[in-house]
């Protein structure tokens, strides 16, 4: 445990570490592209990203977690999840390739068919990934992860700006969009130490992916529809020039999403399934630890937005984007209850609780869309952002009754949590009128 323990640090420090040097690149460079670019690229960008991310949880076969879990990580068992993988990644590209005329007749933009069957190309290059990289993930070892993501984040945004610089359209972001998954692939075989992969089979080691995995393919669906569900409604309701706009603000509060995802999947998923384990009866104080130092990480930043999100966007961007400093504010308010549910991530996964992961991720894909839905209906725009804010305040009852039935839900922290965050609301309210 003491063991343990000092890897959690370290992971956690490297693991922020690479998310904020890789948000600040994303921010930098989304900065140039604005100013290269008009707000209709980005919302075509949008939803190209959004249906490959679609097809690819769509078939997510749970490998990656599998690796992370599972109690083997002989070569029989790593090589056939990798062949999995690549098998994948063909299929991934041929059902993009199949949906693209007919996603660009929905939108009416039919420069989306090109644009998705080229993106698309990103899931073949992924599926070569080495396995070497998620073993490496298992033993929250994230020194070199860390290092990998930041070059692959430097290379992947410098290529766009080059891109978008040479033809002036989008092209330019989705050719360049795929010099990162190359830089991946490249050094998930050649940074990370261990034995390459190869084509292999094994139907022991298949038959526990897909046992592992069965209901992440589900919850993959799912997870899609409820974060990018947004995106394809908006996108048809509206128009692209509003979803670019949109973007740039849901992207920055993403920051912070991200953030939290990043620590629960790459540090805590790990360590939760490692404590499990081996020493069980720590689990619920481990997780305590873990939240509050989440709610006290994400905090500072939902409040700078909160209280500053004009000011920012208004220093950042120039006035076609103007009206995303408004939804930065609003949308942040989410973050402060968000948080809360946040701090839980990798825990269902790491007791193995899939079918109840599933089930919540259904519920939250049920509320995003009911009040993405009904907030258009009633305010338009507007009522679109006020909406998509409120989703985590809906959420969070759902979620604690959930945690509640594994002993989980933890009111010592949760309750002056909420407490503050109906002070940040009542202050946002005079600061705003």
């Amino acid at each position: 445990m003491h063991s343990l323990k000092h890897k959690v640090i370290r992971g956690a420090f490297w693991s922020i570490g690479s998310n904020v040097v890789s948000q600040v690149l994303r921010l930098g460079g989304n900065l140039i592209l604005t100013r290269l670019l008009f707000p209709d690229a980005f919302g075509l960008l949008a939803l190209v990203q959004a249906f490959i991310v679609g097809v690819a949880m769509f078939a997510d076969l749970g490998i990656n977690a599998s690796i992370i879990q599972n109690k083997r990580d002989d070569a029989e068992f790593l090589n056939t999840a990798w062949t999995l993988q690549v098998i994948r990644g063909g299929v991934l590209w041929l059902l993009v390739c199949i949906i693209s005329w007919p996603v660009s007749l929905f939108y009416e933009e039919n420069i989306l068919m090109p644009l998705l069957i080229v993106s698309g190309f990103s899931s073949v290059i992924l599926g070569f990934q080495s396995t070497k990289l998620i073993l490496a993930n298992r033993k929250v070892e994230l020194k070199k992860i860390a290092i990998t993501e930041i070059t692959t984040a430097t290379v992947g945004l410098s290529s766009m700006v080059i891109g978008v610089w040479l033809t002036q359209s989008v092209w330019g972001l989705v050719i360049g969009g795929l010099v990162q998954p190359l830089v991946i692939v490249f050094m998930s075989f050649t940074y990370f130490k261990g034995d390459n992969n190869s084509f292999h089979w094994d139907s022991d080691a298949f038959k526990s992916i897909y046992k592992y995995g069965r209901w992440l393919v589900l919850s993959s669906m799912i997870t899609f529809l409820a974060n990018q569900g947004d995106r394809l409604i908006i996108g048809r309701v509206f128009d692209v020039e509003f979803l670019g706009i949109y973007g740039i603000a849901i992207a920055l509060v993403s920051a912070v999403y991200i953030l939290s995802q990043k620590i629960g999947s790459a540090v805590f998923f790990p360590s939760y399934s490692t404590i499990i384990r081996d020493r069980p009866s720590d689990l619920y104080a481990a997780v305590r630890k873990a939240r509050l130092a989440q709610v006290a990480l994400l905090w500072p930043a939902a409040i700078t937005f909160i209280f500053g999100g004009q000011e920012i966007v208004g220093f950042l961007y120039d006035d076609r984007y103007s009206d995303a400093g408004w939804m930065l504010e609003i949308l942040s308010l989410g973050i402060l209850i968000g948080v809360l549910r946040m701090s839980y991530s990798g825990l269902l996964m790491a007791l193995g609780r899939t079918g109840v992961y599933t089930t919540l991720l259904f519920v939250q894909t049920m509320v995003t869309i009911l009040c993405l839905l009904i907030g258009a209906h009633l305010g338009g725009q507007e009522g679109v952002i006020i909406g998509m804010a409120l989703v985590s305040v809906v959420l969070y009852p759902i979620d604690s009754f959930a945690f509640s039935k594994f002993s989980l839900w933890q009111p010592e922290l949760d309750i002056p949590v909420i407490a503050m965050s109906i002070i940040v609301f009542i202050m946002f309210l005079k600061f705003s009128l």
